[in-house]
Protein backbone atom coordinates (compact mmCIF):
# COMPACT_ATOMS: atom_id res chain seq x y z
CA UNK A 1 0.00 0.00 0.00
CA UNK A 2 1.43 3.39 -0.99
CA UNK A 3 1.70 6.69 0.82
CA UNK A 4 -1.67 8.47 1.32
CA UNK A 5 -2.37 11.29 -1.09
CA UNK A 6 -5.22 13.50 -2.21
CA UNK A 7 -6.05 15.70 -5.17
CA UNK A 8 -6.59 19.45 -4.78
CA UNK A 9 -8.98 21.29 -7.10
CA UNK A 10 -6.07 22.24 -9.33
CA UNK A 11 -5.70 18.59 -10.27
CA UNK A 12 -2.30 18.41 -8.59
CA UNK A 13 -1.48 15.33 -6.56
CA UNK A 14 -0.02 16.11 -3.13
CA UNK A 15 1.85 13.71 -0.88
CA UNK A 16 1.99 14.12 2.87
CA UNK A 17 5.23 15.83 3.80
CA UNK A 18 6.97 16.73 7.06
CA UNK A 19 5.41 19.64 8.94
CA UNK A 20 8.43 21.92 8.36
CA UNK A 21 7.86 21.68 4.59
CA UNK A 22 4.22 22.79 4.83
CA UNK A 23 5.25 26.36 4.01
CA UNK A 24 5.92 25.15 0.46
CA UNK A 25 2.33 23.96 0.01
CA UNK A 26 -0.24 26.09 -1.81
CA UNK A 27 -2.03 28.82 0.12
CA UNK A 28 -5.45 27.10 0.17
CA UNK A 29 -3.93 24.15 2.03
CA UNK A 30 -2.11 26.49 4.42
CA UNK A 31 -5.50 28.02 5.25
CA UNK A 32 -6.96 24.61 6.06
CA UNK A 33 -4.10 23.81 8.44
CA UNK A 34 -4.30 27.29 10.00
CA UNK A 35 -8.03 26.85 10.56
CA UNK A 36 -7.42 23.54 12.34
CA UNK A 37 -5.02 25.38 14.67
CA UNK A 38 -7.08 28.59 15.09
CA UNK A 39 -7.99 29.06 18.74
CA UNK A 40 -11.56 28.73 19.90
CA UNK A 41 -12.72 32.28 20.45
CA UNK A 42 -15.88 33.57 22.04
CA UNK A 43 -16.02 37.03 20.49
CA UNK A 44 -13.99 37.12 17.27
CA UNK A 45 -13.70 35.28 13.98
CA UNK A 46 -10.55 35.07 11.90
CA UNK A 47 -11.87 37.21 9.04
CA UNK A 48 -12.06 40.25 11.35
CA UNK A 49 -8.24 40.26 11.30
CA UNK A 50 -7.80 39.97 7.50
CA UNK A 51 -5.79 42.48 5.54
CA UNK A 52 -8.37 44.01 3.15
CA UNK A 53 -6.26 43.06 0.14
CA UNK A 54 -5.81 39.40 1.17
CA UNK A 55 -8.92 37.52 2.32
CA UNK A 56 -8.06 34.74 4.75
CA UNK A 57 -4.84 36.41 5.88
CA UNK A 58 -6.02 36.88 9.46
CA UNK A 59 -6.47 33.14 9.80
CA UNK A 60 -2.99 32.42 8.50
CA UNK A 61 -0.94 35.28 9.93
CA UNK A 62 -2.43 36.46 13.24
CA UNK A 63 -0.61 35.17 16.32
CA UNK A 64 -2.94 32.81 18.17
CA UNK A 65 -1.84 33.79 21.69
CA UNK A 66 -2.33 37.46 20.86
CA UNK A 67 -5.82 36.83 19.46
CA UNK A 68 -6.77 34.79 22.53
CA UNK A 69 -5.60 37.65 24.75
CA UNK A 70 -7.83 40.04 22.77
CA UNK A 71 -10.73 37.67 23.30
CA UNK A 72 -10.02 37.73 27.05
CA UNK A 73 -9.87 41.53 26.96
CA UNK A 74 -13.28 41.61 25.28
CA UNK A 75 -14.70 39.29 27.96
CA UNK A 76 -13.20 41.43 30.71
CA UNK A 77 -14.63 44.76 29.57
CA UNK A 78 -17.98 43.29 28.44
CA UNK A 79 -18.19 45.66 25.45
CA UNK A 80 -17.85 44.76 21.76
CA UNK A 81 -14.46 45.44 20.17
CA UNK A 82 -14.51 46.35 16.47
CA UNK A 83 -11.23 45.60 14.69
CA UNK A 84 -10.25 48.32 12.20
CA UNK A 85 -6.96 46.69 11.31
CA UNK A 86 -5.37 43.36 12.17
CA UNK A 87 -2.84 41.66 9.92
CA UNK A 88 -1.53 43.84 7.08
CA UNK A 89 0.22 42.78 3.91
CA UNK A 90 3.25 44.87 2.96
CA UNK A 91 1.20 46.60 0.25
CA UNK A 92 -1.70 47.44 2.57
CA UNK A 93 0.62 48.59 5.33
CA UNK A 94 2.29 50.97 2.87
CA UNK A 95 -1.09 52.17 1.60
CA UNK A 96 -2.28 53.12 5.10
CA UNK A 97 1.05 54.74 6.02
CA UNK A 98 2.17 52.06 8.48
CA UNK A 99 5.78 51.73 9.55
CA UNK A 100 7.84 49.05 7.83
CA UNK A 101 8.50 47.44 11.23
CA UNK A 102 4.79 47.47 12.17
CA UNK A 103 3.61 44.64 14.41
CA UNK A 104 0.54 44.43 12.11
CA UNK A 105 2.85 42.90 9.48
CA UNK A 106 3.62 39.96 11.77
CA UNK A 107 0.11 39.43 13.16
CA UNK A 108 0.87 40.88 16.60
CA UNK A 109 -1.23 44.08 16.44
CA UNK A 110 -4.74 45.44 16.10
CA UNK A 111 -6.38 48.81 15.86
CA UNK A 112 -9.71 48.82 17.69
CA UNK A 113 -12.33 51.35 16.57
CA UNK A 114 -13.39 53.57 19.48
CA UNK A 115 -15.53 56.71 19.26
CA UNK A 116 -15.95 57.74 22.91
CA UNK A 117 -13.17 58.74 25.29
CA UNK A 118 -14.73 56.76 28.16
CA UNK A 119 -14.65 53.58 26.09
CA UNK A 120 -11.06 54.35 25.08
CA UNK A 121 -10.13 54.64 28.75
CA UNK A 122 -11.87 51.34 29.58
CA UNK A 123 -9.99 49.50 26.83
CA UNK A 124 -6.60 50.99 27.71
CA UNK A 125 -7.06 50.45 31.45
CA UNK A 126 -8.03 46.79 30.98
CA UNK A 127 -5.30 46.18 28.39
CA UNK A 128 -2.61 47.51 30.72
CA UNK A 129 -3.99 45.46 33.62
CA UNK A 130 -3.83 42.36 31.40
CA UNK A 131 -0.18 42.94 30.55
CA UNK A 132 -0.31 44.60 27.13
CA UNK A 133 2.98 46.50 26.95
CA UNK A 134 2.51 48.45 23.72
CA UNK A 135 -0.48 50.78 23.43
CA UNK A 136 -1.19 53.58 20.97
CA UNK A 137 -4.10 55.99 21.34
CA UNK A 138 -5.71 57.71 18.39
CA UNK A 139 -8.77 59.93 18.20
CA UNK A 140 -10.91 57.12 16.75
CA UNK A 141 -9.01 53.95 17.70
CA UNK A 142 -6.76 52.18 20.20
CA UNK A 143 -3.74 50.26 18.94
CA UNK A 144 -2.67 47.18 20.95
CA UNK A 145 0.25 45.00 20.08
CA UNK A 146 2.39 42.27 21.54
CA UNK A 147 5.57 42.64 19.51
CA UNK A 148 8.61 41.38 21.38
CA UNK A 149 11.04 42.95 18.92
CA UNK A 150 9.82 46.54 19.35
CA UNK A 151 10.19 48.79 22.43
CA UNK A 152 8.29 47.56 25.49
CA UNK A 153 6.21 49.40 28.09
CA UNK A 154 5.34 52.23 25.73
CA UNK A 155 2.24 54.35 25.28
CA UNK A 156 1.99 56.77 22.37
CA UNK A 157 -0.48 59.11 20.70
CA UNK A 158 -1.36 59.35 17.03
Amino acid sequence: MGEPSFTWDYGTDFRFVPWDQLILWPKPLSRIVAQMNWPTLEFFCASEFDSPDEPGSGLIHMNHDFVMKLDQLRARIEVPLHINSGFRTAAWNKRVGGKQSSAHRKGFAVDIRVAQSGRRFTIVEAALAMGFKRVGIGKTFVHLDASLTLSQQVLWLY
